[in-house]
């Protein structure tokens, strides 16, 4: 484990000398205690923390929420609020700066590690996240096309700079404002409110009810330049849609060929559809997968599915941290990936579960292949031994086209599976009456 550096910003001494001790023992680097607000930033500036223990009452003019507020913004550190004080003014106070933990004296020395690992886990994640947001930014800024995102209720989000010289609104302005904006633009700017017309929050509603990706074309009277353009749906980790990206691009000149635009559709799409921790399909394309694979199934293609759960992964999330659980579904979905046919289907269930669609197979076809699978899983060592509990089913007609009930049987033989013992590969049991009229 890396040994972290903390800073201790404490006004009684006694009390910074025990947090000292505890957290020397604990492993870390308590390098420097202060009293006053000067005092953090003089030791802050001498060696970056990677970690700020913070008192809420200390001495000096400032104190330590105001102190805190100027170390995140100077340094970009977390902070992690150690004090006697839980009234509901200090706690709003504090809240306002973002902290990564507040914890009540007296505190107990596991509990103490404990928000530290998390705070400095999360500041981690936190900063990957704005270097992918950055990264995201820059990509969209360098586009000659337009691009517009808009949250579930219409609003815009977010435009490029491409975007902008085609409304004549800056996104500082635009920003939260209904998407019928665009349809307003200013004067001498016309392009968009020609191209796409007053269509355009319909288009957007429709995208957000369904998911379903909009097209056209268009053409800007007054030069008769031409415009094609497409809405596609955002789609979080669980297949809930959260916006759309409006996507408008000037085809007169034909200034991208024809490759470029299917490459940048293909990543849209790609985006929409898959899981970004692990890499396999999210629920949305498992879901759309499903629809269609049922409707194959009834007129007579034979297919599985087997639901996968991570055995006990709250333990490891809780013994080895967040982390550590996000590399245990990585090599879960990449010990499913790499051990499937090329017809067959990965997708992230949600959480810790995942899902394969074996296709042309029977029943005991699938099971075989699905132990072959947990043994896969069980191989795993990094970063501890995983293990997981499989249900199967295969498709029949008596299920008469219910993906609901096709699925609830599967998750029946998973529950079974994790009941009897975990590691194991069920098949259910569920029996529909052929007899049954459609």
């Amino acid at each position: 484990m890396p040994k972290y550096s903390v800073l201790i910003v404490e006004d009684e001494r006694i009390v910074a000398m025990d947090l000292q001790q505890i957290l020397n023992s604990l492993g870390y680097d308590a390098y420097a205690v202060a009293s006053s607000a000067n005092e953090a930033f003089a030791r802050a500036s001498e060696k970056c923390p990677d970690v700020v223990l913070m008192d809420i009452r200390i001495k000096g003019q400032l104190d330590g929420i105001r102190t805190a507020a100027i170390l995140r913004e100077k340094f970009d550190v977390p902070i992690v609020y150690l004090t006697a004080h839980a009234d509901d003014s200090t706690i709003a106070r504090a809240k306002k700066t973002t902290p990564h933990g507040y914890l009540l004296k007296p505190v107990k020395s596991t509990e103490l590690k404990s928000a530290i690992e998390v705070s400095i886990y999360r500041h981690e994640m936190e900063k990957d996240l704005r270097a992918r947001e950055a990264l995201f930014r820059d990509t969209l800024e360098s586009l000659q096309d337009g691009i517009v995102t808009v949250d579930s209720q219409s609003r815009i989000v977010q435009m490029n700079t491409a975007a902008e010289g085609l409304t004549g609104w800056r996104q500082a302005e635009a920003k939260g404002k209904s998407i019928e904006l665009l349809l307003c633009p200013k004067a001498g700017v016309g392009r968009i409110a020609a191209t796409l017309g007053t269509e355009l929050p319909d288009l957007v509603g429709a995208v957000l009810d369904d998911g379903l990706t909009r097209h056209g074309e268009g053409t800007e009277g007054p030069t008769g330049r031409s415009f094609g353009y497409s809405v596609t749906a955002i789609v979080d980790h669980v297949g809930r849609i959260v916006g759309a990206v409006i996507h408008v691009h000037d085809i007169t000149e034909q200034r991208r060929s024809d490759v470029e635009i299917r490459v940048l559709h293909e990543h849209l799409t790609e985006l929409a559809t898959t899981d970004e921790l692990t890499g396999v399909a999210n629920y949305r394309a498992f879901k759309e997968r499903l629809k269609q694979i049922v409707a194959e199934g009834e007129r007579g293609r034979a297919f599985a599915l087997a639901l996968c759960d991570v055995d006990d992964f709250k333990r490891i999330n809780d013994g080895l941290g967040h982390q550590a659980g996000d590399q245990a579904l990585v090599k879960v979905a990449r010990a499913l990936k790499d051990n499937v046919r090329e017809t067959d289907f990965v997708a992230r269930y949600g959480g810790d579960e995942f899902c394969v669609l074996f296709t042309d197979v029977g029943e005991d076809a699938a099971v075989a292949l699905t132990e072959r699978l947990r043994q896969c899983i069980a191989a795993i060592r990094e970063p501890c031994l995983v293990t997981a509990s499989f249900g199967v089913c295969g498709y029949s007609t008596s299920f008469h086209g219910d993906a609901a009930a096709f699925v609830d049987a599967v998750d029946a033989a998973l529950y079974r599976s994790k009941h009897e013992g975990r590691n194991r590969v069920e098949l259910s049991s569920s029996v529909q009456a052929d007899t049954q009229t459609a």
